[in-house]
């Protein structure tokens, strides 16, 4: 199922990176404030990280740049994706972007933007998906979940942090691929969900290192049996795939930076370059410490590839079962 896809259906960002520029304005950065805008609320993990970038950014564009982060709440980040879409491409707007929702969002609704319209300048950020559970439980591995659920009549549970998340896609996957009797259950956050799981009010639920602070054990209260990503990751070396216990199930939330598309490829290039140099930069590093984010950069090409096979892989899951 999570093959790569060669020829996907939906034209992407990838595409967009195709479409014809607008001049470049010779002036730019300098005339005028670059707005950096986030789709949720100020105070939330994005926005502070957005925030924590800026000073950096400015740095690494030189020539006097100025950069603002701008907060439009909405729609799991919608209005803001739109905002760019509609955006004059003088190279003056740019937004984060994060998945899953940048596709789900197309795949489950009307939305006021397309993929052509935005395009992809790098990718900041991988915050891999596990599945935890009580470190009471009886469960050891997702291999001993599936396993139970197949033997009983009573439906195993899993919690997240609501409708079209990575855990509620694990679930949808273990329930249509593998034939797996269990139950979605979403919370109002992902800590809510980690807390049922806690207790044993749950068989399980998601996490992520993010949502852990980089403690996956919650402080000795949970067991983690499973992280989500084709390979095990540095910081978690003891957590088996779910590919290695026979389930080939990917999904990881990932945050980056994109452009209008029609903003000239020579600015979309200067502003790639200073989002690569703040993340080289070791004061930024260091600034970001604190904040825990898990950062994997992926240029925008490449992230762009990503982005078109992950739209296959969700529009096949909507076609078996809709979650919305």
């Amino acid at each position: 199922m999570f093959e790569h896809v060669k020829n996907g259906t939906a034209a992407l960002a990838l595409m967009a990176a195709l479409a014809m520029p607008t001049v470049a304005n010779a002036d730019w950065p300098s005339d005028k404030p670059i707005e950096l805008l986030v789709g949720f609320a100020p105070g939330g993990g994005q926005d502070i990280m957005a925030r924590t970038m800026q000073p950096f950014l400015e740095k690494h564009l030189g020539a006097g740049a100025k950069v603002i982060v701008v907060n439009k709440p909405g729609g799991g980040a919608e209005l803001a994706y739109t905002a760019l879409a509609q955006a004059k491409p003088d190279g003056y707007t740019f937004s984060l972007m994060s998945l899953p929702g940048f596709l789900t969002m197309q795949v489950s609704r009307e939305v006021g933007f397309k993929n052509e319209d935005i395009v992809p300048l790098a990718r900041l950020v991988v915050d891999p998906s596990f599945v935890v559970v009580s470190a009471n439980s009886e469960f050891k591995t997702l291999k001993d979940v599936v396993e139970t659920a197949k033997s009983s009549d009573t439906p195993v549970t899993m919690g997240g942090s609501g409708v079209g998340t990575d855990e509620h896609f694990t679930a949808l996957a273990l329930k249509n691929d593998y034939g797996v009797n269990i139950v979605y259950a979403p919370f109002n956050s992902n800590a809510e969900a980690i807390t049922a799981a806690m207790g044993g009010h749950i068989a399980m639920s998601g996490s992520s290192l993010s949502s852990g602070a980089g403690d996956l054990t919650g402080g000795g209260q949970l067991r983690p049996i499973a992280i989500l990503q084709e390979e095990r990751h540095a910081d978690q070396p003891d957590v088996p795939t779910a590919k290695e216990q026979g389930f080939d199930i990917v999904f990881s939330s990932e945050r980056g930076i994109a452009s209008n598309a029609n903003v000239s490829e020579e600015i979309r290039t200067r502003m790639s370059s200073a989002i690569k140099a703040t993340l080289d930069d070791p004061e930024f590093r260091a600034a970001a410490a604190p904040l825990n984010i898990p950062f994997a950069y992926l240029d925008g090409p490449d992230w762009a590839l990503w982005l078109k096979d992950r739209d296959a892989v969700y529009r096949t899951m909507w076609e078996k079962s809709p979650w919305q």
